[in-house]
């Protein structure tokens, strides 16, 4: 194959004789290696049967084989440091792997003897359905846009598998024996239907050689014949469904072209303009200028015969979804009729391709991408070259093709539209709320020069920068963060913090609103605030060309911010109509009421960073300007900038640019450790069928010297996937849960340790008794030393991985900066951890861990909830409306 852009550089394509295809992709570091199985197999072979199959079966494959049963081949490939997974779409079922490159003929006879001599016990394969009708509840029966999805996609796919549910049904997972099961595998685990990407450092011969012992011998098979192309919706599909609050969505979605047709490529770049960052469309008009949404977005969905574009946006309870419907249908037909303009495209090209070099920078992602293109693009990979070929066009003509695009797949009379309609919606036509004299939007794409303040007299660089030069990254990743977080919110304005971070776009150096979200676009990036209890961080990614530029505005929104009182209470109500859409999340209720278990009311760690609905009501400007003031100064700001330019480089634009004023820095107080205790609360969500639950206590705060080996045992507990005790006894051994998770919160202060799961409510008793029996067992008994070299194998050898890409890399150094840890804190606790020994570790365990202790919080029936959870202790219950 004849290289092509720079990221597909150095692929060659090659097929074995009867066997699969295989991609060889070098990359630069030869420490780290990427390997990806793909196979046409998706619901696109499925039927009203057998709907669900395919995700089935991939659960299914953990299964093993007889020379490598269950968990045999996971644990010896976390004892390499490897880490694996997979995953199921419309078109193709891809398992992929990332391990060190010494261990890829060992890592593909594991492969090839599952993928040809999988078994597939009768009694397994039950546990595996209740699992998987675990999974289902979590993402599609309680949430209420994942129902929504279900919906949309049957409509804009009539009659064909990409209509139908990728989980499948509860009635379709129940019938799923082992005949239909086996015959199902034996059809479509074929060789010759096989792609093999490996992506990262190897030798080419050896790797070939490698998949041709394992993969050139063995089950072949027909290819399967694709069912006809589905047909576009021919009417408008018109649905309302009431809202289980006071809040409503709208969602439109079309039909859209094929993966290899050219028009896919232009409506990626149309839902760019219309949903992507601060000046999309969508952001300015309806959220900003008329105050019909508080967030709005487009994404297209790409698949082999019909992909789908699909528009979202939330309303707050005082706009009508049909008003909010029509603004959204308004826009689009913008486009229809008016097209797009040169430098909205430009914008939406740069962006396309940043998110490309973000994707390849680890050789998992890549080798997947690569994996997943060759079956599910009748191209192969030859599409990667296709899709950047499509961009490279004068931008006028590419206006052109965006427009017409849009003409031909998003007609009137083929939309799909989903009204959420909120249960106290207003019976007459909300009007469009406007604060404030704004310019004309049409202008706003000849303004915005680069923004050059000069940073006050005794203004000075980071107090703490960190440069990392990374040769061979294809992007820059940046990250700021200034200390202070919700622990620092004044009483009674809970969420000033987080307030205050999305405040700075608001506008600065004379710049308006709108005018600094062009100029963010125009220069690719966008750096988005994160608010925890400790500090506030602004990070993101940008090309090598735009780094200073980024940096400059970067810095000028967060040194000199203008916040003119309509922005800021444009935020405030938008913050408040976030909080009550939180009403639908149980993930959220859940933390809320866990840390209420966990700390007493004056602890800062209580407040959450979204703060509550009155304190949020009681923000105003002036609090805004007092909390940037005090909080966003030189003292308390640590910077990171990592990416392909020299230290010295990298380290002179950071100090010269990050200049921000001086200020005396307020003292942290130190709160006393909080002594675990058992105590019980459910927030009452009767329509939930899960029980989202989340035990723990307070345990040790960062860069406690016993945090390498609370790493041990947090790996001991819960590996991901099927290894671990948590879900080899919750997931494999008795089904009760699809995943279980479990960590430590790094926190300044003593941080929380959480065993976290979803479960059906009529099992919420047995799983919470047998979270606490485990915990109980391995604080009473040492790990054996087996156990303990393959975690640490696992972690020690999974670095190298995790922190291959140059967010990650930038990531890391903030976390050390903010922590005041010296650069290389990773080898340190690597080293802490090869260090343990059994005795060591219960030692540990045992100073830490009180499962006696533990405070317990559930969201759910609390009807079935109540006497479930009673044997642990007296269940409180809470409403969740008054939790807001």
């Amino acid at each position: 194959m004849t290289p092509g852009h720079a990221l597909t550089a150095g692929l060659t394509r090659h097929k074995l004789a009867s066997g699969p295809t295989v991609l060889l992709d070098p990359g630069p570091n030869p420490e780290v290696l990427g390997v990806a199985l793909c196979l046409p197999v998706g619901g696109i072979v499925e039927d009203r049967r057998t709907q669900g199959l395919s995700h089935f079966l991939e659960h299914a494959y953990d299964l093993g084989s007889e020379r490598f049963p269950e968990g045999v081949m996971a644990a010896r490939l976390a004892s390499w440091g490897g880490l694996k997974n997979a995953s199921t779409g419309k078109d193709a079922t891809c398992f992929y792997a990332s391990l060190p490159p010494s261990r890829l003929d060992a890592y593909l006879e594991m492969e090839a003897d599952r993928f040809f001599n999988l078994q597939l016990p009768a009694e397994q394969l039950a546990t595996e359905a209740r699992v998987v009708l675990e999974e289902r509840r979590g993402r599609v029966s309680d949430k209420l846009h994942g129902a929504v999805f279900e919906q949309i996609l049957a409509l804009i796919y009539p009659d064909h598998p990409y209509g139908f549910p990728l989980v499948g049904t509860e009635e379709s997972v129940r019938g799923f024996d082992r005949a239909l099961v086996s015959q199902f595998y034996q059809r479509h685990y074929v060789r010759n239907n096989l792609a093999i990407a490996i992506s990262g450092g190897f030798e080419a011969e050896a790797a070939l050689a490698a998949v041709q012992r394992r993969f050139g011998a063995g089950r072949t098979g027909p290819a399967w014949p694709e069912p006809p192309t589905p047909p576009r919706p021919h009417r408008p599909q018109l649905i309302e469904l009431e809202a289980p609050d006071e809040l409503g969505s709208v969602f439109l979605a079309w039909q859209g072209p094929p993966k290899h047709d050219p028009d896919r490529v232009y409506l990626d770049l149309l839902a760019s303009i219309l949903g992507s960052g601060r000046a999309s469309r969508l952001a300015r008009r309806l959220v900003r200028e008329q105050r019909l949404a508080v967030a709005a977005s487009a994404r297209t969905g790409r698949h082999r015969q019909a992909g789908y574009v699909m528009l979202s946006a939330m309303a707050p309870r005082s706009v009508r979804s049909a008003r909010l419907a029509e603004a959204l249908c308004g826009e689009v037909e913008r486009v229809r009729q008016g097209g797009v303009r040169p430098l909205e495209v430009a914008w939406a090209v740069e962006r396309w391709q940043l998110g490309r070099a973000a994707v390849f920078q680890s050789v998992c992602e890549r080798a997947q991408f690569l994996a997943k293109a060759e079956v599910t693009d009748v191209r192969g990979v030859e599409a990667v070259d296709a899709d950047l070929a499509c961009l490279e066009i004068p931008p006028r003509e590419l206006c052109a093709r965006v427009q017409a695009a849009a003409q031909r797949w998003l007609e009137p009379e083929r939309r799909v539209q989903v009204c959420s309609r909120s249960r106290t919606e207003p019976t007459a036509p909300s009007k469009p709320q406007v604060a404030g004299k704004r310019r004309s939007s049409e202008r706003l794409y000849v303004e915005g020069a680069p923004l050059d303040l000069t940073p006050p007299p005794g203004s000075a660089g980071p107090a703490r920068l960190r440069a990392i030069p990374l040769p061979d990254a294809p992007c820059m990743a940046f990250a700021l963060a200034f200390d202070a977080g919700s622990c620092d919110d004044p009483e009674g304005l809970g969420g000033l913090a987080a307030l205050t971070a999305r405040a700075v776009h608001l506008g600065a150096g004379g710049l308006s609103e709108d005018s600094l979200a062009v100029l963010s676009d125009r220069l690719g990036t966008g750096f988005s605030p994160s608010t925890d209890a400790d500090a506030t961080s602004f990070s993101g990614i940008c090309l090598p060309s735009r780094f200073e530029a980024v940096l400059r505005h970067m810095a000028s929104l967060l040194r000199q911010p203008d916040l003119p009182d309509h922005g800021v209470q444009r935020l405030v109500a938008e913050s408040v109509t976030r909080r009550r859409y939180q009403r639908r999340s149980p993930g959220q209720l859940l933390v809320e009421a866990f840390y209420e278990c966990l700390y007493p009311p004056e602890h800062p760690y209580r407040r959450m960073p979204w703060g509550r609905l009155h304190d949020l009501g009681c923000i105003e400007r002036a609090h805004v300007q007092e909390f940037h003031a005090h909080h966003f100064v030189h003292s308390r700001l640590s910077a990171v900038v990592a990416g392909p330019l020299p230290e010295d480089t990298l380290r002179q634009a950071m100090q010269e640019i990050l200049a921000f004023p001086p200020s005396a820095t307020l003292p942290k107080l130190l709160w006393p450790r909080t002594q675990p205790r058992r105590r019980v609360v459910v927030v009452d969500v009767p329509e939930l069928s899960q029980a989202h639950i989340r035990l723990g206590q307070v345990a040790m705060p960062r860069a406690h010297p016993d945090e390498p080996g609370w790493d041990a045992l947090m790996e001991i507990l819960s590996r991901g996937g099927v290894q671990g005790r948590l879900p080899r006894r919750l997931r494999v051994g008795e089904g009760l849960v699809y995943a279980v998770d479990c960590g430590l919160l790094s926190r300044r202060q003593a941080g929380p340790f959480f065993v976290h799961l979803s479960t059906a409510v009529q099992n919420a008793r047995e799983a919470v008794q047998a979270v606490l029996e485990e915990l109980q067992l391995v604080r009473a008994h040492a790990v054996p030393d087996d156990e303990l070299k393959q975690v640490k194998g696992k972690i020690c050898g999974s670095l190298p991985f995790l922190y291959e890409t140059v967010v990650a890399q930038a990531g890391l150094a903030l976390d050390e900066l903010l922590h005041g840890e010296q650069p290389g804190s990773l080898d340190r606790r690597a080293q802490a951890i090869e260090n343990l020994d059994p005795q060591t570790l219960h030692a540990l365990t045992l100073r830490w861990l009180e499962p006696d202790n533990l405070a317990i919080a559930a969201v759910g029936s609390a009807e079935q909830l109540r006497p479930a959870l009673a044997p642990f202790g007296e269940v409180e219950v809470r409403d969740p409306l008054k939790m807001l």
